[in-house]
């Protein structure tokens, strides 16, 4: 208490100052979560920061709805690439068109092959997972290195591609209960390399088979 002729410095607690006090611990509790699932997250990708941002994220988060989801969806392919150690064989590529997955060929099959491998038919069930998540159009694409044909099951490289292609369409339609209404295929051969053709390991990189998602546009 302060003594009389003495000025008083006690402060009365109103609202404002409780709204400030409430808000402050609110912000504690969030850093300790993040800060938490950052030490403990095995995949340490953009997920968990979307997802924050659709929970605290408010309007602004209503009127970019759409391209959330297809951040989150671009989140959870490389966390599965990251969770699943593919990052050799697996590449994540987006643009204003379209979101590009690419498998390589060592990992979907064996060379002159268009039969799908052990180790493909695992991952193309994890990504499938994720895939099935979306209803946007996805080109499945079939790639070549120039080497030439050496078996007589295929024509040349366009018949190969294409034959890799359907090969994972197949699997997903067949095997994982996917819709082929939303895929739709294309064989390029040998004509759209990642990388120039000069060495084995950029020709390998080359042959790949790639999941184009097209990126639905919002409306204006």
């Amino acid at each position: 208490m302060a003594k009389k002729g003495q000025p008083s410095f006690e402060i009365e607690e109103g609202d404002d100052f409780q709204t400030v006090y409430g808000d402050m611990i609110t912000f504690v509790a969030v850093l300790f979560i993040l800060l938490f699932t950052m030490a403990y997250n095995k995949v340490q990708d953009d997920t968990f920061f979307t997802q924050m941002r659709l929970q605290f994220g408010g309007k602004d988060i209503e009127q970019t709805k759409l391209l959330t989801s297809e951040d989150l969806f671009v989140s959870d392919l490389r966390g599965y690439i990251q969770q699943e150690e593919l990052s050799q064989y697996a590449l994540v590529l987006v643009d204003e068109q379209k979101i590009r997955l690419i498998l390589n060929d060592p990992l979907m099959f064996k060379a002159g092959s268009d039969t799908l491998s052990r180790d493909s038919r695992v991952v193309l069930r994890g990504f499938s997972k994720i895939i099935k998540k979306i209803q946007n159009p996805i080109l499945i694409e079939g790639h070549t290195d120039p080497s030439k044909v050496r078996n007589e099951y295929f024509d040349n490289n366009w018949d190969l591609s294409m034959k890799r292609a359907y090969s994972v369409l197949r699997f997903l339609v067949d095997d994982l209960d996917m819709s082929e209404k939303q895929f739709t295929l294309i064989s390029h051969g040998s004509n759209k390399p990642l990388v120039n053709n000069k060495t084995a390991a950029n020709r390998a990189r080359n042959r790949r088979v790639e999941f184009n998602i097209v990126r639905i546009k919002r409306s204006q």
